[in-house]
């Protein structure tokens, strides 16, 4: 699906021509016959519905209407106002943007707009509807290529978590182009930082109270930021240590004969799983460890009989968790990868990578939860901690319940797929997974000129 990209334009009558020719010649995205415009502000910028305008362009004093429907000129902020505190590394110049409204019908579709014209709706996610996903790049500045991993896997993942939140799905296509025009309009930005993470975030804007969905009156916001980051979120130290609490991260999946069967919210992206755990995590971390990790409860029914009383009552099976915000994989004493996924666990696209990285390199692997009493009657002989942002990282240590001390000698097969694993995102070994989607970047859009060149090319 082609992929309709607001234009910035600068001061020159060139510039302006050549939009309105491609508006006359209908375009995808142009949808009426656009008369040329005189330039009369330094900056200007295309957008291509009235959604789009009153939402961007809101709080602009100066922008103004054209006489056509649709078509909107506008001064672009100055650079100084954007707000003290916001680095040049995090706040990117440009934010991919669309807009979903009643009954899954596209209100603004998959456009690149400047970031600091982004204001947010005061009832966006108010009932916790908000989903996002962490997917990585790289960036080989010299061949001009980027690599996106595993974006096929992390746009499904962000779809199921739209499912289970009762929120529209996004079109799969135009969400990846979304993700890779963001990445363009971005690059020269990027510098030579270690890795991209993009962030896309979807919000549901509800104009009423109540807890329900109401499809008649919903609107949904996608919005996909690119920042640049270090190696990985767990600082280096002498001694990777975890402490497993006696908590879920989430609440768990139920099944009710009536009301059917429902997924964990943990096996969705959500906002809120994050907020809780961070306490935890901050308390680890002043403990001397680096995470936090959580036990995963799988309840059964099971019915008593005694006499002529028959009673159901829920069953709890304990297995190994998540970390805060990362995924365990273990080594086992059995020569096994074993890929942990309880029942409220995030599928992690990292943890399902190294499985399959593990298969190919000749490990036996499993995948499914790992029992409490099998980590504490030491079967575990490695154990990592992985994830988007986290990388791969080896834990030395975990402390159970505050009490007891399982150390981890064997950590060596982990770290060795961990380091294939980031060969292959970088370009370094050939991608065995088929999980690397690499975009070519022109080197006008790297260039000092910016803007003007990022016009030239879109």
């Amino acid at each position: 699906m082609a992929l309709s990209v607001v234009k910035q334009a600068f001061p020159k009558p060139d510039y302006v021509r050549a939009l309105t020719t491609l508006a006359r010649r209908g375009s995808q995205g142009f949808t009426s016959i656009v008369p040329e415009l005189p330039v009369t502000k330094k900056e200007s910028v295309y957008l291509e519905s009235v959604t789009a305008q009153r939402r961007l362009f809101s709080s602009s004093s100066d922008a103004s209407k054209s006489s056509l429907s649709g078509v909107y000129i506008a001064a672009n902020p100055p650079k100084d106002d954007i707000p003290q505190g916001f680095s040049s590394k995090h706040r990117m110049p440009y934010l991919g943007y669309m807009e979903i409204g009643p009954n899954g019908q596209r209100k603004v579709t998959a456009t690149v707009v400047p970031t600091q014209h982004i204001l947010k709706d005061p009832m966006a996610g108010h009932y916790g509807q908000q989903i996002f996903e962490g997917i990585i790049a790289t960036f080989d500045k010299d061949a001009g290529i980027i690599r996106v991993f595993g974006l096929d896997q992390h746009c499904d993942r962000f779809n199921n978590s739209l499912e289970q939140l009762s929120m529209p799905q996004v079109n799969k296509e135009e969400f990846k182009e979304l993700v890779i025009q963001t990445l363009l309009a971005n690059a020269k930005e990027f510098g030579n930082a270690p890795r991209i993470y993009i962030r896309p975030v979807a919000e549901m804007n509800y104009n009423q109270l109540g807890n329900a969905r109401d499809a008649q009156n919903e609107n949904m916001v996608v919005t996909v930021s690119t920042i640049p980051i270090g190696d990985s979120y767990y600082k280096s130290a002498q001694k990777n240590k975890v402490f497993l609490v006696n908590s879920t991260r989430v609440n768990t999946g139920v099944e009710d004969p009536v009301l059917g069967q429902f997924r964990s919210s943990g096996k969705a992206k959500q906002g809120g799983n994050y907020a809780g755990p961070m306490d935890m995590k901050a308390k680890a971390i002043q403990a001397g460890g680096i995470d936090a990790m959580y036990i995963d409860v799988e309840f059964k029914q099971q019915t008593m009989v005694q006499g002529s009383a028959r009673v159901t009552m829920p069953i709890a099976e304990f297995s190994l968790g998540e970390a805060t915000s990362s995924a365990p994989i273990i080594f086992r004493r059995d020569g096994v990868v074993h890929s942990v996924l309880g029942e409220s666990s995030l599928p992690s696209v990292t943890q399902s990578a190294l499985g399959k990285l593990a298969a190919i390199s000749g490990y036996p692997v499993e995948k499914g939860p790992f029992k409490l009493d099998s980590l504490q009657l030491g079967q575990a002989e490695g154990l990592g901690l992985c994830g988007t942002a986290a990388g791969v990282v080896a834990i030395d240590e975990m402390v159970v319940f505050g009490r007891d001390s399982i150390t981890f000698s064997n950590n060596a097969p982990l770290i060795e797929l961990g380091k294939k694993l980031g060969d292959i995102k970088t370009g370094k070994e050939p991608d065995s997974l088929g999980m690397v989607t690499e975009v070519r970047v022109p080197k006008a859009l790297t260039s000092t000129k910016g803007a003007e060149d990022l016009w030239k090319f879109l």
